[in-house]
């Protein structure tokens, strides 16, 4: 498909302008989306060391309590094991601990519960009568668990327990020690209970800016996590990855930043999603391709009428040169622009200008040379009809035929006076008018040529005043008697018929001479030194007629001729039947 100029300019500028303001967008959406991870990232791990220092904070309180609950001396004579110790002095005993673990609990935010287990499993708490309750729960797979791990303290799996009369979430932190009061040789086991509410208060500030946040302990297990779907969480790799020099990694969907805290070994490790962080920037984004594209409409509108100002006078130039292209030349226009533009159409109308100024002059100077052609081509014929004649005329003459000779000589002169014309007529003559001259030249011949021949005439009395060029019919007449019915022994029958055929004038001649061979027809038309070099005279007038007819009409009239030796000769010329042209 051809594009025109101003689809080209439209075009061109349309890709420029989308494809520049569409990478700027692409180079700015990554910017933008570049800052915005590493602002998130900062203020994610800002909001981690939050948590991290709020835990520590509190593990510090509940160490204080488990180091003062450890080295209080009244309580390590309470729970002191003694074999000779009464059920009354234990019980009292136990009603004591029980005492001095309230008003240390009463003193911490954090904790609970407090709980003693002794080497022999007695159970020491700060609630009064749930000895054996804790003595059960010391049985759940929490315990047994971090029993397990064979670890000096740390912190349990999330389980359930009884406080102020009622099932919590708690974590307990677990310390393993030995009593001072009895020496050093019994371990004892101290449980301090943590409400799970409390570390969901710490994070809950923060878990509407995370997709997933998750609390780890020195394990790498879980301790606090929100559960929200998404893909599977491995705090094994995470832990890995961040625990080199990178302070995050991410996903397709996801950025993981984490915090890890050297004094109590825990992590807090925060999942944020990009489909969150970048949204607001992908509405951005969307809001800035539909700027760019209001842009474009907006350019385009503008640009329209500017590219078609600057465009137009060259479409009506293009239009104005077809035009020319198709041969017409009564055209111009007019270009005021004041600029290169306005040069061309000026510089267009000076070309069409000098173009017609120069076909006129090419076609007056083809008229004269077509007519000096012509003129140049009767004179040959006139010469060579005078030459046949004045030879008969002396023939007659030596056989003492003078007034047959003086016929002839008017008959000639006849002739000549009928050749005797200007302009136009010079050249074309009716059909009418070159049938007369026929007549006289018959005349002439019937003189010279007693006897030997007839003549038979047919033609359309309709076309009897179309105009034909001027000796055209009497060369082949002249040649049918001299080469042909001249030279045989029977009498000469010559037929002339002329009629119209579509939207042509067909003369022929007919002569029942004695013909000629293929070779010899050939040779008529050879050029005209050939023929003058073996003195044909034959050739003469009908390559003349030829010539004349490929002036006036082109090579698509003209003469053929059919022989055969000694079946006479048949010659036909096709005309336009508009004959009357203008030289």
């Amino acid at each position: 498909m051809k594009l025109s100029i101003r689809n080209k300019i439209i075009l061109s500028t349309s890709l420029v302008m989308a494809t520049t303001l569409f990478f700027s967008g692409f180079v700015v959406y990554n910017y933008v989306t570049g800052i915005l991870k590493e602002q998130s990232i900062k203020e994610n791990t800002i909001k981690l060391s939050q948590i991290s220092q709020q835990l520590e904070r509190m593990q510090e309180q509940i160490n204080k309590t488990a180091e003062y609950i450890i080295t209080d001396e009244t309580i390590g004579s309470l729970t002191k094991k003694n074999q000779n110790e009464m059920i009354t002095q234990e019980y009292f005993n136990r009603s004591d601990v029980n005492e001095v673990l309230r008003r240390i609990i009463l003193l911490n935010d954090f904790v609970c519960n407090a709980v003693i287990v002794r080497s022999d499993g007695s159970i020491f708490s700060e609630n009064k009568g749930y000895e054996e309750y804790y003595a059960e729960k010391i049985k759940d797979p929490w315990y047994l668990d971090f029993n397990i791990k064979n670890v000096k303290n740390g912190l349990s799996q999330v389980h359930d327990t009884f406080i102020a009369q009622k099932e919590e979430k708690v974590i307990s932190y677990i310390i393993r020690y030995k009593n001072i009061q009895d020496g050093f040789s019994s371990q004892n086991t101290l449980i301090l209970d943590i409400k799970y509410s409390i570390i969901e208060t710490i994070f809950a500030k923060s878990t509407s800016d995370f997709e997933k946040l998750f609390l780890l302990d020195t394990d790498n297990t879980i301790v606090y996590g929100n559960s929200v779907s998404g893909e599977a969480f491995d705090p094994n790799t995470v832990v890995t990855a961040l625990s080199g020099s990178a302070n995050f990694i991410e996903n397709n969907n996801s950025i993981i930043t984490a915090n890890f805290n050297p004094n109590n070994g825990w992590k807090e490790i925060a999942i944020i999603s990009k489909s969150k962080l970048f949204g607001k920037i992908k509405i951005l984004f969307i809001y800035f391709i539909i700027i760019i594209f209001c842009g474009m409409i907006f350019t385009l509108l503008v640009m329209l009428p500017i590219v078609f100002n600057i465009t137009n006078p060259l479409s009506r130039l293009t239009k104005a040169m077809k035009k020319v292209s198709d041969g017409n030349l009564d055209i111009s226009i007019e270009i005021k622009s004041g600029d290169e533009m306005q040069l061309l159409g000026e510089g267009f109308n000076k070309m069409i200008a000098e173009l017609k100024e120069n076909m006129r002059a090419s076609i007056y100077h083809e008229k004269m040379l077509r007519k000096m052609q012509v003129d140049l081509l009767i004179s040959q014929i006139n010469p060579h009809f005078i030459y046949n004649t004045l030879n008969s005329v002396i023939y007659l003459t030596h056989e003492g035929r003078n007034l047959d000779a003086i016929i002839i000589t008017k008959s000639l002169i006849s002739i000549l006076q009928d050749t005797v014309n200007t302009g136009d007529k010079a050249i074309f003559a009716t059909i009418r008018e070159e049938l007369d001259v026929i007549e006289q030249y018959l005349n002439i011949q019937r003189y010279r040529y007693p006897d030997k021949f007839e003549t038979e005439l047919t033609v359309e009395d309709e076309i009897m005043g179309v105009t034909i060029p001027r000796m055209i019919i009497q060369p082949v007449v002249e040649n049918a008697l001299f080469h042909g019915i001249s030279l045989s022994d029977r009498l000469g029958v010559l037929k002339i018929n002329i009629f119209k055929k579509n939207n042509e004038i067909v003369i022929q001649i007919e002569d029942n001479g004695i013909g000629m061979d293929e070779k010899t027809v050939e040779s008529i038309f050879v050029a005209v030194e050939t023929t003058r070099k073996s003195n044909q005279t034959r050739s003469i007038g009908l390559r003349n007629i030829k010539d004349r007819l490929e002036y006036l009409y082109g090579m698509e009239y003209g003469i053929e001729i059919l022989s055969g030796r000694g079946r006479g000769t048949t010659v036909i010329i096709n005309l336009p039947i508009e004959s009357g042209i203008s030289l």
